[in-house]
């Protein structure tokens, strides 16, 4: 399994849990999803005879997620149905053919300079260092009252 696209398929970039056991327990659970989203990709390309390098990650994410429900509430003769039905979208979402494309991996966004919300806002205080940002502050000129007129 490549982790880069793990991490970038999934927004596992940033573990949100704190403690050592909790993050391995979150980086299984990115790995089981990632398997169990390429493993649909597969089933889909095998029984539909579509190239499983032009079939779409993210729509066969979006597909399973909008599917589930579905899948879940279906009888037992009706999930058979529905699962073939969700594989058939799958196989049909196609990346374009783009040859000679290469896609760096790079950040786009750049990270804000404020600090993080860590108290709830009515308790929350910016620390000193943070209010001015050392810029002097702007005086006000007096206008004459000639130009006020």
């Amino acid at each position: 399994m490549n982790f880069d696209d793990l991490k970038t398929s999934q927004a596992a970039a940033m573990m949100r849990c704190k403690s050592p056991a909790m993050v391995r327990r979150e980086l299984v659970m990115h790995a089981i999803a990632y398997n169990i989203i390429r493993r649909l990709m597969q089933e889909s390309a095998i029984t539909f005879d579509a190239s499983l390098d032009r079939i779409s990650f993210k729509g066969t994410a979006d597909t399973f997620r909008a599917w589930r429900g579905v899948l879940a509430a279906a009888g037992q003769a009706k999930a058979v149905d529905a699962f073939v039905d969700m594989l058939i979208i799958c196989a049909l979402d196609k990346l374009p053919d783009r040859p000679g494309r290469h896609e760096p991996r790079a950040v786009k966004k750049r990270p804000k300079p404020y600090s993080l919300l860590t108290a709830p806002r009515n308790v929350f205080t910016v620390a000193a260092s943070r209010r001015n940002k050392g810029l002097p502050k702007r005086k006000l000129i007096p206008v004459p009252p000639i130009l006020c007129a």
